[in-house]
């Protein structure tokens, strides 16, 4: 059973991790292009 802040905090971590890892990929992405 999950209360409302619970599932709040899920996406907001979700939210935080895809950020992330969108800025690993861009950083990948430049070390292939050099």
């Amino acid at each position: 059973m999950t209360t409302g802040r619970d599932i709040s905090v899920g996406n907001t971590h979700s939210r935080l991790s895809q950020k992330v890892r969108e800025k690993i990929e861009k950083r990948l992405l430049q070390m292939q292009s050099e």
